[in-house]
């Protein structure tokens, strides 16, 4: 298992969510960090935003 910074910026509502998700492939980090993410949209806005691609907006990095 590896850990992955991972940082995605939502231009639409202009917020950016940093997290840090420990999983075996760079794959699966983005996968677990997408779930989080739109967890913690639905939190915040109290609805989930439409599927728009946020591949693009996230950055992401291997934490020895």
């Amino acid at each position: 298992m590896n850990n992955y910074k991972i940082n995605i910026i939502n231009e639409i509502y202009f917020t950016k969510f940093f997290m840090i998700v420990k999983a075996e492939t760079k794959e699966q980090a983005i996968e677990k960090a997408m779930v989080r993410y739109r967890m913690r949209i639905v939190k915040k806005l109290g609805h989930s935003e439409p599927r728009i691609n946020i591949q693009d907006n996230i950055i992401i990095e291997k934490i020895n």
